[in-house]
C-alpha cells in the first residue's frame, strides 16, 4: 500500500535587493561585485504591485546594475566616480511604461 506522506519545506527567504545587484554584477563578468554593489542604492522594495514575483526589487537591481555599468564606462573616459540610487516605484513605473505609450492614437 502507497503511503500518502507530504513533505513540506521552508520556503527560501527573499533575497534582498543587493543580493541581486551583486548576483548580476558577477553574471556581467564585474571583478568585485560585491564592491560595485556599494555604489547602488535603492530605495523602497516590495510589494509595490499584487504579484507573486518581486518586480520591484528585480527592476530596481536591473536599472541600478545598468546605471552603475554605464557609469563605470564614464570613469574610464575620466569622468568622476558616480553612485547610483534607483526609486522602486519609478522602477515598476518604467516597467509599466508600455502600457501607457501610444503610437498614431493607439
Amino acid at each position: 500500500m502507497a503511503s500518502n506522506t507530504l513533505t513540506t519545506t521552508k520556503p527560501t527567504p527573499p533575497t534582498p535587493t543587493g543580493e541581486i545587484v551583486s548576483r548580476l554584477l558577477h553574471t556581467l563578468g564585474d571583478p568585485d561585485p560585491a564592491r560595485a554593489a556599494e555604489d547602488i542604492t535603492v530605495v523602497g522594495a516590495d510589494p509595490l504591485v499584487p504579484s507573486v514575483h518581486r518586480l520591484a526589487d528585480a527592476m530596481s537591481a536591473a536599472i541600478g546594475v545598468f546605471g552603475r555599468q554605464t557609469a563605470a564606462v564614464g570613469q574610464q573616459r575620466g569622468h568622476r566616480h558616480e553612485r547610483v540610487q534607483v526609486q522602486a516605484q519609478a522602477a515598476i513605473d518604467q516597467l509599466m511604461a508600455t502600457y501607457h505609450t501610444t503610437l498614431s492614437g493607439h
